[in-house]
């Protein structure tokens, strides 16, 4: 993963010069299904409107109310989307990603950036970050990964897969320090998957049966 979001900048500068589509330098409207990409600049997409692919290197990128894209990429900037958004992946560098509402994607990651994932939504497959908090509430998610953000699962949410905490890729000892991530999760939340630490977290777990699905895998290593 690691590798794939360092190259990720070089990536969206290549499909940018390469790729035929238009450059929009300052900020754009994307709309019509079509792709929008801006290496410095905003690009948003109206009420009602879809768009293809996004991209953008230094911007952001604002998706109304009922608005639908396909993939979007950005190395350095925030994802905001309303209610009733649909979108296929998010995949940031660095920015965060702020969903309203009737959220519908299939994967949201990010390297270094919070998410926040606000209720009757879907994510179908993962939600992943490295250096980022996740809040989730009330809604439906397929698994969550992290390296050392919190957690923050809250309401009536279904996790369908595993929330995995990942052993860090730099030599790092397992200790008990107090810069361990944490993981909460609320007492109506419904976990169909496991809860995987790969290093030490701290747990506040409100429904005691979620103890069972702990799986510890630092120990000794």
């Amino acid at each position: 993963m690691n590798l794939k979001h360092s190259l990720l900048a070089f990536t969206v500068a290549s499909t940018l010069s390469l790729s035929g589509c238009v450059i929009h330098v300052g900020n754009s409207q994307a709309s019509g299904g079509r792709d929008a990409s801006s290496v410095l600049g905003d690009i948003k997409v109206s009420h009602h409107q879809q768009a293809g692919d996004i991209s953008t290197v230094n911007g952001n990128v604002e998706i109304a109310e009922y608005g639908m894209a396909e993939d979007i990429s950005v190395v350095n900037g925030d994802v905001d989307l309303e209610q009733h958004v649909i979108v296929d992946t998010i995949d940031i560098v660095n920015g965060n990603v702020s969903a309203g509402e009737n959220l519908t994607a299939r994967k949201i990651d990010t390297v270094n950036g919070d998410i926040a994932i606000s209720s009757n939504s879907q994510v179908y497959d993962v939600v992943e970050s490295v250096n980022g908090d996740m809040t989730i509430d009330g809604s439906s998610v397929g698994s969550i990964t992290t390296v050392n953000g919190d957690i923050y699962i809250t309401g009536e949410s279904t996790i369908t897969g595993d929330i995995t905490f990942k052993r860090p890729n730099s030599r790092w000892e397992l200790s008990d320090g107090d810069d361990k991530p944490s993981l909460h999760i609320g007492a109506d939340v419904n976990l169909l998957g496991n809860i995987v630490l790969e290093r030490p977290v701290d747990l506040t777990l409100e429904n005691q049966e979620h103890n069972a699905l702990i799986i510890e895998q630092f120990g000794n290593q």
